[in-house]
């Protein structure tokens, strides 16, 4: 498995390209017998509560783990 398969694992903190740190609350749809209608996608926030979410497929591209604290 190369780092772009990995999965982001809950609580984890990750640097995104633009500087913002962000947190993952969960990955959804992993379980889905329809991946191509329901992909694997990280929901996750920021420091300041906002929060988004992103196809796993694209989730490596931008993002970068941050050490255990």
């Amino acid at each position: 498995m190369d780092d772009d398969d990995v999965i982001p694992r809950e609580g984890s903190r990750w640097l995104h390209k633009s500087g913002t740190v962000y947190t993952v609350a969960l990955v959804a749809n992993l379980a889905s017998t329809r991946p191509q209608e329901y992909p694997p996608t990280v929901v996750y926030f920021s420091d300041a509560d906002v929060w988004w979410c992103r196809p796993l497929t694209r989730w490596h591209g931008s993002m970068t783990l941050l050490p255990a604290q």
